[in-house]
């Protein structure tokens, strides 16, 4: 079953804290994103860690998926959540990932996440955990949590 949401929990919280700006680029709901120049961008720098968002599904257009299948364009207001500990999403990771639970990921450089690979030669940095098990075969929502 694919959530028609990018928030997942907790059942504590309905939802958490959200930042809006306009889109600097396309960004699809479920990527990490941060903020540059007062716009939302997917997240650019492969294996770095800092400030994130997690771009969140397009509420206000009453799609039948729920949004979360249709990008923001460039221009849009786009909103994202801001992740915290104990708080879990459904986000994108790239293609070609073996993913398993609690594997650390991090930023791919294009907004996606990807397992963080111990033996890069800059370290990484981790920007949340797998909290399930599964192979990519193309860019897969997953359900992860941030610690």
């Amino acid at each position: 079953m694919t959530a028609n949401k990018t928030f997942l929990g907790s059942v504590h919280r309905n939802q958490p804290e959200q930042y809006e700006a306009p889109a600097g680029a396309i960004l699809t709901p479920g990527m990490l994103a941060i903020s540059s120049g007062g716009e939302l961008i997917p997240h650019n720098t492969a294996g770095a860690g800092g400030f994130v968002y997690v771009a969140k599904e397009l509420t206000a257009n009453f799609a039948p998926g729920g949004g979360v299948n249709e990008d923001y364009a460039v221009g849009d207001t786009a909103q994202a959540y801001i992740p915290e500990s104990g708080l879990m999403f459904r986000m994108l990771v790239a293609t070609g990932q073996t993913v398993l639970l609690d594997s650390p990921l991090v930023s791919n450089g294009a907004g996606l996440l990807r397992v963080l690979d111990p033996a890069a030669v800059t370290p990484e940095v981790a920007v949340c955990y797998a909290d399930e098990s599964v192979t990519t075969s193309a860019t897969t929502a997953v359900r992860v949590k941030f610690k």
